[in-house]
C-alpha cells in the first residue's frame, strides 16, 4: 500500500486522459484511478469504506500564464479607464469599459487574480492622474473583482449571467457602497448622488453587458486552450 502510494508520487499524476480502471485497476490493486465529473481521482477501499481523493498535477506553465495576462490585463484596464474613458464636462457621469479586462481576468484566472488586479489598475491609474488612490474607491473595485470571479470563473458566455454580475456590481457597489464616497469627497446631497449614481449606473449596464458577452464568446477558445 505504502509503496504504491510512493510510487504514484514520485512518478506524478497520469494525464486525465489515460486515467481508468482497466489501465490501473489491477497494478494498485485496492486503489483505483478513475474519472469523476471530469476530474481524475484517487479512490481506496479501506475496511470496507472508499475514500476519495481528488488528484491534481501542478500545471507550472498555466500559473505563469496566469500572472502574465492578469498583468497585461491590469495595464490595459488603466489605458481604457483612465485614457480612453469619457466623462461629459460639467456632469458627474463617466462611461468606460475598464472593467473588461478585469472581467476576462475574473473568466480565466478566478476571484483573487481578478481583484488583486483591479486594485492594482485602480492605484497605477490615480497615481498617472497625479493624485493619490482613495482607499475607498479602491476598496469597491476590489470588491467588484471578486463579484466578477464569483460569477465568471471558467463559466461559459451567457447573457443571464452577465445580467446578474454587473446588476449585482451596479446596486451593490456603484450606487450603495460608492454613494457615501461622494456624499463625503464632493458635498453632495444624498438625494443628488443617489440619483446621478443611478443614472451612471443604468447607463452603463447594458453596455457592460453586451460588451463582455460579445468579447467572451469571441475569446472563450483560444483562453480555453491555453488554461
Amino acid at each position: 500500500m505504502i509503496a504504491s502510494l510512493f510510487w504514484l508520487s514520485i512518478c506524478g499524476l497520469p494525464s486525465a486522459s489515460h486515467c481508468s480502471l482497466s489501465d490501473y485497476g489491477s497494478f494498485y490493486g485496492q486503489f483505483y484511478i478513475r474519472k469523476r465529473n471530469h476530474l481524475p481521482v484517487l479512490e481506496m477501499q479501506i475496511c470496507d469504506t472508499e475514500v476519495i481523493f481528488v488528484l491534481k498535477k501542478a500545471n507550472k506553465k498555466s500559473s505563469l500564464f496566469l500572472l502574465t495576462l492578469s498583468c497585461a490585463m491590469t495595464a490595459l484596464a488603466v489605458v481604457l479607464t483612465r485614457f480612453l474613458g469619457f466623462a461629459p464636462e460639467g456632469t458627474p457621469f463617466r462611461f468606460e469599459i475598464g472593467f473588461l479586462p478585469i472581467a476576462i481576468t475574473a473568466y480565466a484566472a478566478g476571484p483573487l487574480y481578478a481583484s488583486a488586479a483591479y486594485l492594482t489598475a485602480d492605484v497605477i491609474g490615480s497615481l498617472f492622474s497625479g493624485y493619490a488612490p482613495n482607499i475607498f474607491i479602491t476598496a469597491c473595485q476590489f470588491f467588484s473583482g471578486i463579484l466578477m470571479g464569483f460569477f465568471f470563473y471558467r463559466k461559459d458566455a451567457s447573457l443571464k449571467r452577465a445580467t446578474v454580475c454587473f446588476a449585482v456590481i451596479a446596486v451593490l457597489v456603484e450606487i450603495i457602497l460608492k454613494s457615501p464616497i461622494f456624499v463625503v469627497l464632493c458635498d453632495w446631497t444624498w438625494e443628488f448622488t443617489l440619483a446621478t449614481r443611478a443614472v451612471n449606473a443604468l447607463i452603463n449596464l447594458p453596455i457592460r453587458i453586451f460588451v463582455y458577452y460579445l468579447t467572451l464568446k469571441t475569446l472563450r477558445k483560444p483562453l480555453g486552450n491555453l488554461i
